[in-house]
C-alpha cells in the first residue's frame, strides 16, 4: 500500500472478514499511522457475526473456510476477530487518527429459500447501513450504471473523493497518531448508528 494516501476496500461475504483480518495485521505490524490510509470499508453481505447455513453444511466438510463462518455463539474466531477489530477502531479515532468507517450491506432476498447472512450479521460494527433488494450471490453482481446496489456503492466512493467527513474523515498527520497511553474502555460497538447509507 505504499505509494497510496488513500485506500478504500469493498469486499463480499468472506472477503469482508479477510479485510477486517488485514486492517488488524496493517495495525499490529506498522502502526495506527499506516492504518491512516484506509478510511472506507464497504461490506456487502459479511457475516461478521457467522451464517446459519454455515451451521448446517458444516458436518459435510472439514473445510476451514466452513467452519470460520459458523454461527456466533459458537465461533471464538469471529468474537475474536470482532472484538479486536472494535477495539482498534476506537483506539484508533481516540488517539487522533482518522476515524475508520465500516459502511455494511444486507441481502433482502433467500438464496435458494435459505437466508445465507442475516441482517444483524452483517450489519454488526457498521458506521451505516443499506438493505440490497437481491439475494447473497447477487448482491456483488452489479449490472450496468442504472443498478440501484451500484449507485449506492458509487456514491460512497465518490463521496469519499470529495473529502465527505462523515465517509471518509480525513487523515491523521500527527506522526503521535495511536501512541495513546492510557487504557480504552471498550464501548457498545456500533450498529447503523448512523442510519442509512
Amino acid at each position: 500500500m505504499h505509494g497510496y494516501d488513500s485506500v478504500t476496500f469493498i469486499g463480499h461475504s468472506l472477503g469482508g472478514l479477510i479485510i477486517q483480518r488485514f486492517l488488524q495485521d496493517v495495525n499490529s505490524l506498522n502502526s495506527h499511522l499506516q492504518l491512516n490510509k484506509f478510511r472506507l470499508v464497504i461490506l456487502l453481505g459479511t457475516p461478521s457475526k457467522g451464517s446459519q447455513l454455515a451451521n448446517y453444511t458444516s458436518w459435510l466438510t472439514a473445510n476451514p473456510q466452513v467452519r470460520i463462518l459458523k454461527d456466533y455463539a459458537a465461533n471464538d474466531y469471529l468474537k475474536l476477530l470482532g472484538r479486536t477489530m472494535w477495539y482498534t477502531m476506537q483506539k484508533h479515532e481516540a488517539s487522533g487518527c482518522a476515524s475508520l468507517r465500516f459502511f455494511s450491506a444486507y441481502e433482502d432476498r433467500d438464496t435458494d429459500h435459505v437466508r445465507v447472512v442475516s441482517k444483524d450479521s452483517a450489519t454488526a460494527r457498521a458506521f451505516a447501513c443499506r438493505k440490497f433488494d437481491t439475494d447473497h450471490i447477487e448482491m456483488s453482481k452489479m449490472i450496468g450504471n442504472s443498478d440501484l446496489n451500484f449507485i449506492a456503492v458509487k456514491e460512497l466512493l465518490v463521496s469519499c473523493l470529495a473529502q465527505d467527513r462523515r465517509v471518509c474523515p480525513p487523515p491523521s498527520n500527527d506522526p503521535h497518531c495511536g501512541q495513546l497511553q492510557h487504557s480504552i474502555e471498550n464501548g457498545p460497538e456500533l450498529h447503523c448508528d448512523n442510519g442509512l447509507w
